[in-house]
This record gives structure tokens, C-alpha cells and sequence, in this order.
């Protein structure tokens, strides 16, 4: 009953169903999901725990990026998550985002001038403490 919940809740969020639909297409990185939706890397970080907690999504490290994909739904749940994801298809939100989706790329994303410094000075960020990039502030841990 846990887990139907769990499932139930996890499906509750538009955006947490239009990754779903997203990853059913391809495996993605955050930087990627966060591109197509428009979203902050923490949100999008908290809805793939919230799928990973629920056991619809898995992940995996994959160099300097962690790639999440579906996982099988648990079994009591399994036609609910399917009957969720099928209606999704018919939403126009769901359409502009597989398209969006499919142009993602986290080679071209990592170019992008106001990224760059984060991924070149990955086990580096003593370096990038109190620098701005853009409108953004990094700071140390010790401050929040």
C-alpha cells in the first residue's frame, strides 16, 4: 500500500510526469531536464528523488554526470503509472517537451558561457567561491 501511494503522489506533479516521459524516450542528466523545462537544478534534482523514492526512476553514473532512466514500475502500481503516461501523450505541454527534449544535449549545454566554469572546475570549486557568473553568486558552503 506504501508503494501505491508513493507511485500515486510521485505522479501527482505535471512536471514530474512530463519527465517521466521524457526519460521513457532517453536517458537524460539534470542539466538536460533542467534545459527543456525550464526549471532550477534543484527542483528538477528534488522531483527525480521524489520518482527515484517512488521506484520509477533509476540512475547511474556516467563520468562527471549522473544519467537517470524509468525503472519498472513496482508491481501494484504498474497500471496506474502506465494509464498516467498515456494520457500525458494527448497534453500539448508533453508534445513541446519530447521535442525540446530531443534537441537537449549536455555537450552542448556545458558550452554555454554562463556553465562552463561549473563543469571545468568540477573537484575545483575553492576556486569558484565568491565569483559571479552572470546574475549568480557562488558561495562557500559555510555561508549557505
Amino acid at each position: 500500500m506504501k508503494q501505491l501511494i508513493a507511485v500515486t503522489k510521485a505522479l501527482a506533479d505535471p512536471n514530474r510526469v512530463l519527465i517521466m516521459k521524457m526519460l521513457s524516450a532517453r536517458e537524460m542528466c539534470v542539466c538536460e531536464i533542467t534545459a527543456v523545462l525550464e526549471l532550477s537544478q534543484p527542483t528538477v534534482s528534488k522531483h527525480l528523488k521524489v520518482l527515484e523514492g517512488a521506484g520509477l526512476v533509476e540512475s547511474r553514473r556516467n563520468g562527471p554526470w549522473t544519467d537517470y532512466r524509468p525503472a519498472a514500475p513496482p508491481a501494484p502500481a504498474a497500471a496506474i503509472v502506465e494509464a498516467v503516461l498515456a494520457a500525458a501523450d494527448s497534453a500539448p505541454e508533453t508534445r513541446q517537451a519530447l521535442l525540446r527534449a530531443a534537441g537537449a544535449n549536455r555537450d552542448r549545454l556545458v558550452k554555454s558561457p554562463l556553465l562552463r566554469p561549473f563543469y571545468e572546475s568540477e573537484g575545483k570549486s575553492q576556486k569558484l567561491k565568491g565569483k559571479s557568473i552572470g546574475r549568480l553568486r557562488i558561495r562557500s558552503s559555510e555561508n549557505g
